[in-house]
């Protein structure tokens, strides 16, 4: 019997968690237990109030006390992001292979792209578990139109991506 391919660590921010907790839980755990092995950094959990570290196992994710020359790395990088941001990114960077970022924040993924990482859309994560047969299209639209219901961002475009993406699966 061959064993399962691992699955790709992937590095959330806060924006991505906080949209699939408010609209899209049920399938972030699916995710998070059968897509990606999702790391969320614990200064990073504590920025979303629906988030508690003693949750995120129950969600699938996995906490990740960053250690302190991550930390100081973290510090002395570039100030055009908070330090939480600039954690992330350190975070990513130092895992073997380098992970995947997962984030619709425009200048933490230009930051991401300038340091060679892998960045995913947060609705990619929607995408994959469709791929994988882990969830309908129709579950993985009405999820998509759940987290989008209260972005500020025009929706449609947004959406009708999502539907090609979908389709050409």
């Amino acid at each position: 019997m061959r064993a399962a391919a691992p699955r790709p660590i992937v590095v959330a921010d806060a924006c991505v968690l906080i949209d699939f907790l408010g609209a899209a839980e049920e399938l972030l755990v699916l995710g998070a237990r059968r897509v990606w092995e999702v790391h969320v950094l614990t200064p990073i959990v504590a920025e979303i109030r629906s988030l508690e570290e003693g949750r995120c196992d129950e969600l699938g994710l996995v906490a990740v006390e960053p250690e302190f020359d991550l930390l100081l790395e973290a510090q002395t990088r570039r100030r055009s992001l908070s330090f939480q941001d600039r954690l992330w990114l350190v975070y990513a960077k130092n895992l073997t292979p380098n992970g995947v970022v997962w984030t619709n924040d425009k200048k933490m993924r230009q930051e991401a792209e300038a340091d060679g990482l892998q960045v995913y859309w947060g609705l990619d994560l929607l995408v994959e578990l469709v791929r994988q047969g882990h969830a309908e299209q129709e579950e993985a639209l009405d999820a998509a139109s759940a987290i989008l219901a209260n972005s500020r961002f025009q929706v449609e475009p947004i959406m009708a991506q999502f539907r090609a993406a979908l389709a050409a699966l």
